[in-house]
């Protein structure tokens, strides 16, 4: 901390003591040679004389101002110009870098999603192919940290395959990370009124959750978006098959309020 500070009394020093101390050096040096030269007059020099001496002192230390203005121009403008091409780098980096993940985990969530629609049954209930199914899991997985907190749609898309995948495959080993994930997912559906995403987030969570009061909440989800009239086909099966597992677990569970 106290090298920084060093450091940055030094930087102020070198910017503006120094062009201080030369501009006062120059002066000094033009008013002692218009007093020498006064004090050395002959008797017999004019007022004019005097004069023309003093002018050019006067314009012999002008010159020299001249010059360091000059050079400190030059010198200024050079590190400004490298500041500018610094800023602008780092900025056009800044946007690449963002285009490349964009364009990666827009690559990876739609190779998740083609492998992944081929790996398991139409009705989402088993998989057809456990092996490619992890391969498309981890594919989403891959495509939802490049875009994750970009904001896009793309981001929900391939957060939405990753869990409803893995939901269908069922491995429980990583049940806390998918619910920190749902729970996220759940927040962007409301948000964006994405009744799609919320059935995804109350599979995730009668899938994974052990939690009576999160499962209850789940179910009464699924209840309030069965009654949405913008539901596709495909989406009023799914609310309808975790309805039916709702009614299910609850009469596995009697102790369990379920709407």
């Amino acid at each position: 901390m106290k090298k920084g500070r060093s450091h940055e009394i030094s930087r102020i020093l070198w910017k503006f003591v120094l062009p201080v101390s030369l501009i006062g050096t120059v002066w000094l040096v033009a008013f002692s040679c218009a007093v020498k030269g006064l004090a050395a007059r002959p008797k017999g020099m004019s007022s004019p004389d005097l004069a023309t001496i003093l002018s050019s002192t006067a314009t012999l230390a002008l010159f020299v101002f001249s010059i360091f203005i000059a050079i400190a121009l030059v010198v200024g403008w050079r590190i400004v110009e490298a500041k500018i091409r610094e800023v602008v780098e780092a900025k056009t980096d800044q946007r690449l870098e963002k285009s490349e993940n964009e364009s990666r985990g827009r690559a990876f969530a739609i190779l998740g999603y083609v492998i992944g629609e081929n790996s398991v049954t139409p009705d989402f209930s088993a998989p057809l192919d456990e092996e490619r199914l992890r391969e498309a899991i981890f594919y989403c997985e891959q495509g939802y940290r490049f875009l994750k907190n970009t904001g896009l749609a793309a981001e929900f898309m391939a957060l939405n395959n990753l869990l409803g995948y893995s939901c269908v495959l069922g491995d429980k080993s990583r049940r806390g990370h998918l619910l920190a994930e749902a729970r996220r997912l759940r927040a962007a559906a409301e948000e964006h009124d994405a009744p799609n995403l919320l059935l995804t987030y109350a599979r995730t969570i009668l899938e994974f959750s052990l939690e009576p009061k999160e499962l209850n909440d789940a179910c009464s989800i699924v209840n309030d978006v069965r009654l949405n009239p913008r539901l596709n086909a495909k989406q009023k099966r799914e609310a309808d098959d975790l309805a039916s597992l709702c009614q299910q677990r609850a009469g596995e569970q009697p102790g369990r309020n379920v709407p």
